[in-house]
C-alpha cells in the first residue's frame, strides 16, 4: 500500500465510533431475540426438571432463568 493515503487520527476515530454504534445496534437485536427466544427455552427445561426429575435440568433452568 504505498501509494494509499494516511488516514488521521480523527478518522479512525470516528470509523471505531461508528463500528462501536453498530455493534451495540447489533447487540440490542440479539437481546431482543433472545427475550423472545427465552420463554420457549425456559418451558422446555421446566418440563425436563419435572418429567426426569433430573437434577441437571433443574440447573439448567436456574442459569436459563438467570439470564432473562
Amino acid at each position: 500500500m504505498p501509494n494509499s493515503p494516511k488516514r488521521t487520527t480523527e478518522q479512525v476515530r470516528t470509523e471505531i465510533g461508528a463500528e462501536r454504534e453498530a455493534l451495540v445496534r447489533d447487540i440490542g437485536a440479539l437481546r431482543q431475540e433472545v427475550a423472545g427466544v427465552l420463554p420457549y427455552a425456559i418451558g422446555t427445561a421446566l418440563a425436563l426438571a419435572v418429567l426426569t426429575k433430573s437434577k441437571t435440568a433443574r440447573t439448567a433452568l436456574k442459569v436459563l432463568w438467570w439470564l432473562r
